[in-house]
């Protein structure tokens, strides 16, 4: 009589258990869904809003055609604007608004552009001359991008020794993505 109660009490507790992982694999099946919903919400939430603000930390001397890898990084939403190379990769197709500020001071200059693929948007041209003190200035364009394109801040043929000075204000690069197209 006794093994027969041990076999019925066996048999309860591999039905329990049985139930047990049931549920352990329903909750895990409940919870994969929940991670896919959240990563295409984040995913639409990056591709939708796209957004990026950097700047210099310190100042620099740049020659012609030089990139500036503005490597202080305020906001990227989605990690689309990369520090390192001073690059923007467009995530989406759409337009775009861009802006630089460049900074210099007595004597130097700083002649800068946009450019979407390798292909001149925009330019902004700074000198002082000889006059004391600093000058800041400030470019704003809108442009069509498509997705995929690579979109930075370069110096120009024009000056070989651009001088971005790092004050109080400091020079920077930022891009949001107005509406897609």
């Amino acid at each position: 009589m006794k093994s027969i109660q041990n076999v019925t009490l066996e048999e309860a507790k591999l039905e329990q258990l049985e139930q047990t992982v049931e549920s352990l694999q329903v909750q895990m099946w409940n919870l994969t869904r929940s991670i896919q919903d959240i990563s295409k919400d984040q995913k639409k939430y990056t591709d939708n809003h796209v957004v990026f603000y950097a700047r210099l930390s310190s100042t620099i001397n740049l020659n012609t055609y030089s990139i500036v890898k503005f490597n202080d990084v305020v906001i990227n939403v989605g990690n689309h604007y990369n520090s390192g190379d001073g690059i923007f990769v467009a995530p989406v197709a759409g337009v775009y608004q861009f802006s630089w500020m460049t900074l210099t001071d007595s004597g130097n200059a700083v002649y800068s552009e946009l450019r979407v693929d390798n292909v001149k948007i925009d330019r902004l041209l700074v000198s002082l001359g000889s006059a004391a003190g600093t000058i800041p200035a400030t470019r704003m364009t809108v442009c069509k991008v498509e997705k995929g394109d690579h979109v930075w801040i370069q110096t120009t043929e024009h000056n070989s020794n651009n001088h971005f000075l790092y004050n109080v204000a400091q020079c920077s690069f930022m891009g949001l993505l107005l509406f897609e197209t």
